[in-house]
């Protein structure tokens, strides 16, 4: 369930200016090429995610046809015991895994290093993009079976501490307009530790809450890698901080939109209760930036979302002098740092053919990204394998490539 707690979110709405969140549950639930946001019944956390992967499993199973339309039908009823899950018994074949290996655009790898193969797991309403670290299809398959297998028999709990796994972040630096900057990298598994922290002096100090261990691995090393910061600590709950008493020396927290047990904003709320000089920042975490795009909240009267390498995620904010600075002062910094991105420059040739892309074709384009089979796309989208064939013909025209490979790498580069 901790996937799902993570996806469950309150809806907010902009009122005189301010951004207010309501009380009750929601989740954005994406089926055949159709994405919804639903009202859930339950008033606790836990409880949500848990009436949302029941709710997922009956869209699967039954398509959109069986949520009634309306928050009323969108409650679900408890059915007992939960369904299980069987992983498919043609998934436990690595040539099943070889027809879907996919190329991801980020991360970058540095030069001369071949592009690996990666692969898109979807089990029990839950998916990721995992690296394999070869360009080997063979080598490359035969690790995706095994990581499907650990997932189906240990969960992904056991699948996320054993491989790496790709994740979008993207920090939340100004409310209204929507002003984040997001950057997509691999998590990192239990092997290597993290650095000790080092007194230094004229560094922007890091404090970081992230439930999760990989992620919070490779937060820690990405926030490190910027000149003149560095990550003095890091803790997987509010309760950890709270234990200590919200300890000073620290100049910028980075707070995970979605805790246990709370959200990011009232875990803030209460440190700054403790501290009332505490600089906050919230961020998100998503599957790919695709799903940063559909997630961004409405209201705002301008939305500009940057995407930065991991090393430089922090820049709206280190600009301008020396640490320690204010909350009032980090505002200025990212609004000078947005300044540059509203002076229009024209198109380049990639964008002027991306532009020429229909929805019908990106969705395909999307679906191609997570190693989707001309017959499975037909069966999301409802429509005929000849029609697919017929958009991917016009794809492959337009972006002037002739592979599957080179059309998903030529869309993720937008």
């Amino acid at each position: 369930m901790a996937w799902w707690e993570q996806r469950v979110f309150r809806n907010t709405y902009t009122h005189r200016g301010r951004l207010v969140e309501v009380k009750g549950w929601s989740v954005k639930i994406q089926h055949q090429g159709e994405r919804r946001t639903l009202s859930l019944s339950s008033h606790r956390r836990s409880d949500a995610a848990r009436e949302a992967a029941a709710l997922y499993r009956r869209i699967i199973s039954g398509g959109w046809a069986a949520v009634a339309a309306g928050p009323a039908g969108q409650k679900m009823k408890s059915s007992g015991a939960e369904e299980p899950v069987d992983g498919g018994s043609e998934k436990l074949d690595a040539r099943y895994w070889e027809n879907r290996l996919v190329q991801r655009r980020y991360p970058v790898r540095p030069a001369g290093v071949p592009d690996e193969w990666s692969i898109h797991i979807e089990h029990d309403g839950i998916s990721n993009y995992f690296p394999l670290g070869t360009a080997d299809t063979k080598a490359a398959a035969a690790k995706a079976l095994a990581i499907h297998n650990l997932v189906v028999r240990q969960g992904w709990e056991a699948a996320y501490a054993q491989f790496p796994r790709e994740v979008t972040v993207a920090l939340h630096w100004v409310t209204n307009p929507v002003t984040w900057t997001y950057a997509t990298f691999h998590t990192e598994t239990a092997g290597r530790p993290s650095p000790p922290a080092r007194a230094e002096q004229g560094i922007l100090r890091i404090a970081l809450v992230e439930p999760d261990g990989s992620i919070r691995r490779a937060l820690r090393h990405w926030i490190d890698a910027h000149a003149g910061v560095r990550c003095v600590a890091a803790y997987a709950t509010p309760e950890e901080v709270f234990q200590q008493g919200v300890p000073g020396r620290k100049e910028l927290w980075l707070v995970n939109r979605t805790l246990p047990g709370m959200a990011g904003s009232e875990c803030l709320d209460q440190m700054r209760r403790s501290a009332s000089a505490l600089c906050g920042l919230i961020y998100s975490i998503y599957e790919d930036s695709n799903q940063l795009f559909l997630a961004t909240p409405g209201g705002a009267f301008a939305y500009l979302l940057k995407r930065t390498p991991a090393e430089r995620l922090l820049e709206p904010v280190l600009g301008g002098g020396p640490f320690p600075v204010s909350a009032r002062e980090v505002l200025s910094r990212v609004r000078q740092y947005y300044v540059p991105c509203l002076d229009f420059a024209p198109a380049d040739e990639h964008t002027r053919v991306l532009e020429n892309i229909t929805p019908r074709e990106c969705e395909i384009l999307e679906l191609l990204s997570k190693g989707y089979l001309d017959k499975e796309i037909a069966a999301r989208l409802d429509i005929s394998t000849w029609t697919v064939r017929g958009h991917l013909k016009n794809i492959f025209e337009k972006l002037n490539v002739h592979t599957r490979t080179e059309a998903v790498v030529k869309f993720l580069h937008k």
